[in-house]
């Protein structure tokens, strides 16, 4: 590596592999794209785009929209139920139009791409072509340079485009940077990498409250319509909705952009190596110093003052003493609102008195189903599974335990794997994957655990 200036390519180059794919693949394309997709165009869902009044006559607009949609659409059903079963089943599946009354107006397909192709051809209608729900030509450049009063090429440019909506309140609202940090956070938390994992969860915090900020969600994702389609296509599929062009590409877009870049970086400069990160930050020396910036990042995502501990002066440029931690700022993507404290140094913990297996046993066993059950969601949350007959938690057994010379303390457990297993690695709700059943009951056997013993445990599915 040579000693000039480090970029943040170079400090990703040296990330876990794992981490690195995941973050230069191509989640939209490769996955997202290729489920089932359900595109709302019911009059609540859509009347978002006008929540500024801009167009005075949404009423007529839309419904202008829904003829053209009803004339080009060759599948339509008052109700998902009417669907045939086999309809998704065949080599070339039809896109249908389920038109059940003004709140139950859906498209739905088997990818993105034939949702996106059927409304290009919606736009480009002679009914909305000149409305704000069809198309419009702009000039461009016919060459780099060229003078705008010169531009003579005109390009069509469609003024709604699809927006996909991350959200906790299921698994299909979900958005490529979404799934894309749900992933990694999976990684880094089998990894162990703690503040990492503290990073991708804020992130994804941040990306759910875009839609939030612009009050920008689905009017009409009431939990009846949803479990027709579920029935259809299980959990797997994709909800999208309609959105003004420059709301999706300048609001959510370049928000989600800046979230990612900033993700990036902290995830490189908490991960890295670090000598590449002290180049990196123009930072020299200790370890300590790189230990407690890594602690601001972790905790950071929004802007701010930087207070860390102080530490011993540096020698900065012309000479002059530079002191972490007096009136010196870190740049706007590591800030953080409060004092970081130094990290302890970890270290392997061995057994310092006599566990009894037979009473952990007994005692994992007694309170698992009301931990598991603590540690499931409420039936909202699309991370994580949701409680809702109970039956999983009721199914998870530790059948014994063993005991390594080092004081490693291994759970070997079962739980049904007939429904559930469908949400391990392999099955067909795989994702996200921080769903996986063995996540959940791994985190509450460890957590039951804590209580009398100090030794590490970790849990093995039989």
């Amino acid at each position: 590596m040579a000693t000039g200036s480090i970029t943040l390519k170079d400090l990703i180059s040296t990330l876990d592999k794992d981490i690195r794919a995941q973050l230069l693949f191509d989640t939209r394309k490769l996955d997202l794209d290729k489920r089932p997709h359900v595109l709302d165009i019911s009059y609540n869902s859509l009347l978002v785009n006008n929540k500024e009044n801009i167009l005075v006559n949404f009423d007529e607009l839309h419904k202008k929209f829904l003829e053209v949609v009803s004339t080009k659409a060759t599948r339509k059903y008052s109700s998902i139920s009417l669907i045939p079963p086999e309809h998704f089943l065949g080599s070339k599946p039809y896109l249908v139009y389920i038109d059940g009354g003004k709140d139950t107006q859906l498209l739905l397909a088997m990818s993105y791409d034939a949702i996106q192709k059927f409304i290009r051809d919606v736009v480009r209608d002679p009914k909305l072509v000149d409305t704000a729900f069809g198309i419009k030509k702009i000039r461009k450049p016919d060459y780099p340079g060229e003078a705008e009063e010169d531009w003579r090429v005109t390009q069509e440019v469609s003024l709604l485009d699809i927006g996909h909506i991350p959200s906790n309140a299921s698994e299909y609202f979900v958005s490529p940077l979404a799934e894309k940090i749900g992933r990694i956070a999976d990684i880094l938390e089998i990894r162990g990498y703690t503040k990492a994992t503290t990073l991708a969860t804020d992130m994804l915090d941040e990306i759910m409250s875009i839609q939030a900020d612009f009050d920008y969600s689905f009017r009409n994702s009431t939990p009846e319509v949803f479990k027709g389609v579920e029935k259809l296509f299980g959990t797997v599929f994709v909800a999208v909705t309609i959105q003004r062009s420059e709301v999706n590409q300048k609001d959510f877009g370049a928000r989600e952009l800046k979230i990612f870049q900033s993700f990036q970086e902290n995830l490189a400069i908490l991960l890295a190596d670090k000598k590449l990160v002290q180049k990196y930050l123009g930072v020299s020396g200790s370890n300590t110093i790189l230990q407690d910036i890594g602690k601001a990042v972790a905790s950071l995502i929004k802007t701010g003052k930087v207070k860390l501990k102080p530490h011993a002066p540096q020698k900065g440029p012309k000479g002059k003493s530079l002191i972490i931690g007096t009136n010196n700022k870190l740049p706007a993507s590591t800030a953080v609102k409060e004092k970081i404290p130094r990290p302890a140094p970890v270290k392997e913990q061995k057994l310092t008195s006599t566990v009894s297996l037979a009473k952990l046993l007994l005692l994992l066993n007694q309170q698992l189903q009301d931990v598991i059950s603590a540690n499931m969601g409420n039936g909202n949350r699309r991370d994580i599974l949701n409680y809702r007959t109970g039956r999983l938690a009721g199914s998870a057994k530790v059948d014994s335990l063993s005991q390594s010379r080092q004081g490693m303390i291994t759970a070997f457990y079962t739980y049904m794997k007939s429904p559930y297993a469908t949400f391990s690695q392999g099955g067909r709700q795989e994702l996200p994957k921080s769903r996986d059943p063995k996540l959940l009951i791994s985190a509450s056997i460890r957590e039951i655990a804590a209580q009398q013993v100090t030794n590490r445990l970790r849990a093995v599915l039989v």
